[in-house]
């Protein structure tokens, strides 16, 4: 099983990921992200926004244990990321996904 720290790594090289809470909220909406991952230092309400949302489309939430900053340095942004959809795995199996 791979950490959602290593898979993020992969999925950043060889999948489509959506950057930022509006674009994951709207991403939501339509159902499209197979996996939504949530810094730690997300703020309180988007966090709880992007929970109602994927707990109605039925698609998996989880909170990383970097702060935004470094969720942004892991996937390769110059800026902080405190929240992100996974629109295509790439071929990794997000099921595996710890």
């Amino acid at each position: 099983m791979k950490t959602l720290k290593e898979a993020l790594g992969n999925l950043v090289r060889s999948g489509k990921i959506l950057y930022g809470t509006r674009q994951t909220t709207e991403a939501l909406l339509t159902g499209e992200p197979k996996l939504v991952v949530l810094s730690n230092n997300c703020p309180t309400e988007v966090q709880d926004t992007l929970a109602y949302y994927s707990r109605l489309a039925g698609i998996p939430l989880k909170t990383i244990q970097l702060s935004s900053r470094e969720l942004g340095g892991l996937t390769v942004n110059p800026y902080p990321v405190s929240a992100l959809a996974v629109l295509d795995a790439g071929g990794l199996n997000l099921a595996e996904v710890e």
